[in-house]
């Protein structure tokens, strides 16, 4: 026999409720049964393994979001060493000693480079190239032309001398020209543009650059007086006979250093570029400044060539893995507390990863701007408007996670930024004042006005910076002012931005919201008409709701707007819902109380209905889900039991769907839903009894579990329930009986 096990509870082995059977055993089904039983447990185990990864899929998601944030900020970290010191002339040195970890160049002043640039820019070393050519070929010009000239003399009788003694006056002619080649006879007319030409030159000469003086070669003008002073200085007697070929055209006489434009711009290229901007070197392991030391101009700009130096210096392989792993490190401390910080803070975010990219793509954006910036240097960091971070937040989430995310971004950004400690100073602190002073895009007046608080704040922290580094009242780089204003006229992208990332992720604006506020929206209209006695209801609702959540800090707005919709439900069978029933009887009188316990539920569904149909944001759906929890129709619960004492009655049919609030604004609906109900049924209000069915009511829906779900403090309930008594109280309160007119 065999013992088969009947039902499996874990994937190998038996459990303790495992039964067995017992069946004949043979040769033939032994092998085949424990196979069974094998693939059997096999299977079970894979599918349990299976469920697990899945139900842990979420949580891996978040963590490789996190991976890839921190994957993709990390291309952008340097390669090399910073040199993370502050320092402005004036100041003191508050660091140890410094002294010069390798050799490097001090450069010159920026003032200075600036100017030697723009000198050189406008200034041009000519380049000029010697012809040996041109000697042998005029040579040859000049006798052809000095045998034509003998024919001439020699018919006429004329100049004898020059007949007897011909070669003589050739080979005087042919040195005289020589003579004045070898000097050189140099292109003037050359056309330099806008740039000035400098007094030296170069001359190329095989494969050579030789600088001259300008002065040293001959123009054309000069040459021709030259040759002609020789040749009248030469002794011969018929001497002004080779003045005629001097001056017959063409002129014998062409410059054999001659201008070239493709090299003289080649070395005025190669001039800029090799352009030095160092004055002196200082040598590893010298001195630069010692601690508490007042910075001079001296020493400030070997700190400026050493911070160059650090920028330029190229590391060993090591050195750069090193490098990357501390940013990688510190990155990835940045992007784990916030993350941590969302997932005991803000469990939302944790939950959707539409919220979470939300969150992420804020460091993201801001760390590759600041990158691009950095790197082509075509604007200033300060005109990175960094509030926008707070601002647009602060309309889907609470003022803490708002500071928190700016303040993660700063943290992540600064690891980039050149601009050290003051940088982060102001940055941080602006994002403070706009949670401090509210900013918010929900009335365009307002939010522009609050422009000018964020630029105050800028000008003041600006202004305090430019004291402590100039030590008097001049402000310190004023063109950076005209900077934090370009950076504060970008924060009113804020504005426009709201709505944008409002559709991409799914969020509800207070600009939405306060849309959805007005009575004209279909769903209110229809109300109005359908249903008038739920929307006087609903909008006491809304004023009890409102002020309780400004009593608590809590949304205002969005329970405000709630209120107004958490029973739309209703317009289904408005009749059923004694607010909406007058004069007629009442229909609730011809149907069983489980049958009217049904159809006073049924809002709720029908509610959720028409606003998903209506495309209602999600927010505001769940009130319409929570606003009674899982309590029970208590009047027709209790019809019930009345009407059938000797059966059970099953209460599920009689108690709502839920789910129970999980906000405080729920719980603030739920509550000022049921007294502002009850409240109608008192029929003469007092002060005592409006404070009696306040406190019962919240009473009882703690006493029913209906607020364990949601983040709300006993004292918070307390606030709530003194702000429901004084509202209920002005709502009811006795008014003056005026006596009629009398006849």
């Amino acid at each position: 026999m065999v013992i088969k096990p009947i039902g499996f509870d874990y994937p190998i082995g038996f459990s303790a409720s495992t039964r067995f059977v017992k069946e004949p055993l043979n040769s033939n089904t032994k092998s085949n049964k424990f196979c069974i039983f094998r693939k059997t447990c096999n299977l079970k185990f894979m599918k349990e393994r299976l469920n697990t990864i899945l139900k842990n899929i979420p949580e891996l998601t978040r963590y490789l979001i996190a991976a890839a944030t921190i994957f993709i900020i990390s291309l952008l970290f340097p390669n090399h060493q910073l040199f993370n010191y502050s320092f402005e002339i004036g100041q003191q040195w508050k660091n140890r000693d410094l002294y010069a970890p390798f050799d490097f160049a001090v450069l010159k002043e920026q003032a200075e480079i600036n100017q030697q640039l723009d000198s050189l820019k406008k200034t041009l070393v000519p380049c000029y190239e010697r012809n040996a050519f041109v000697l042998n070929q005029q040579t040859v010009v000049l006798t052809e032309r000095f045998n034509k000239k003998l024919k001439t003399v020699s018919k006429d009788n004329l100049y004898s001398d020059i007949t007897t003694n011909a070669e003589e006056y050739l080979n005087t002619c042919k040195d005289i020209l020589t003579k004045v080649y070898e000097v050189g006879v140099i292109e003037t007319e050359v056309d330099f543009g806008k740039k000035t030409p400098t007094s030296e030159i170069l001359i190329a000469e095989e494969n050579k650059r030789i600088r001259h003086a300008f002065a040293e070669f001959r123009s054309l003008k000069e040459a021709e007086t030259d040759f002609t002073n020789e040749l009248m200085n030469s002794g011969l007697k018929d001497g002004d006979f080779l003045l005629t070929i001097l001056q017959e055209n063409p002129k014998l006489l062409i410059p054999n250093i001659t201008f070239n434009d493709t090299l003289t711009n080649k070395f005025h290229e190669s001039t800029l570029e090799n352009f030095t901007r160092g004055r002196g070197m200082v040598k590893e392991g010298e001195r630069i400044v010692s601690r508490r030391e007042m910075i001079n101009e001296n020493m400030y700009q070997k700190l400026l060539s050493l911070q160059d130096a650090y920028d330029k210096k190229q590391l060993e392989d090591t050195g750069i893995i090193w490098i990357r792993t501390g940013y990688f490190v510190l990155a990835s401390l940045v992007i784990l507390l916030f993350i941590f910080f969302l997932k005991h803070h803000v469990t939302a975010v944790q939950r959707s990863y539409t919220q979470l990219l939300f969150m992420m793509m804020w460091i993201v954006v801001f760390t590759y701007l600041v990158y691009w910036i950095e790197i082509t240097d075509l604007v200033s960091l300060y005109i990175i408007p960094f509030s926008i971070v707070p601002i647009v937040i602060k309309n889907f989430y609470d003022d803490i996670i708002a500071l928190f995310t700016h303040i993660a971004v700063i943290l992540m950004v600064s690891l980039l930024s050149s601009l050290g400690f003051e940088f982060v100073f102001m940055q941080i602190l602006v994002g403070v004042v706009v949670i401090i002073a509210n900013v918010k895009t929900r009335y365009w007046s307002k939010f522009f006005f609050s422009m000018i608080y964020i630029f105050l704040t800028y000008l003041i922290i600006f202004v305090g910076l430019s004291m402590i580094h100039q030590s008097t009242w001049d402000i310190d780089n004023p063109e950076t002012l005209g900077w934090l204003f370009g950076n504060v006229f970008l924060t009113l992208l804020s504005y426009p931005l709201v709505p944008l990332l409002e559709r991409l992720f799914g969020f509800t604006s207070d600009i939405t919201l306060d849309e959805l506020s007005n009575l004209d929206q279909p769903l209110l209209k229809e109300l109005s008409m359908k249903t008038p006695g739920t929307l006087q209801h609903s909008l006491q609702v809304g004023h009890l709701s409102e002020a309780a959540a400004a009593e608590i800090g809590a949304n205002a707005l969005l329970v405000k707007v709630a209120a107004l919709y958490h029973d739309i439900g209703k317009i289904k069978s408005p009749q059923f819902f004694i607010e909406n029933q007058q004069r007629q009887g009442n229909p609730h009188d011809n149907i069983s109380p489980t049958e009217s316990a049904q159809i006073i539920i049924g809002h709720i569904t029908e509610g959720l209905k028409m606003a998903k149909k209506a495309g209602l944001p999600k927010v505001v759906i769940e009130f319409i889900a929570t606003h009674h929890g899982t309590t029970r129709v208590e009047y027709f619960y209790r019809k019930a039991l009345e009407a059938n004492p000797d059966k059970e009655i099953a209460e599920k049919d009689f108690r709502y769907p839920g789910p129970k609030p999980t906000s405080k604004e729920h719980v603030i609906m739920m509550l000022a839903d049921s007294i502002e109900a009850a409240s109608k049924s008192i029929q003469a209000p007092t002060e005592e009894n409006l404070e009696n069915l306040v406190e019962k009511i919240v009473a009882g829906k703690i006493t029913n579990e209906q607020l364990i779900h949601a983040n709300i403090t006993f004292e918070e309930l307390d606030k709530i329930k003194k702000v429901f008594k004084r509202v209920l109280k002005s709502i009811n309160h006795a008014r003056i009986a005026y006596p009629e007119d009398k006849k």
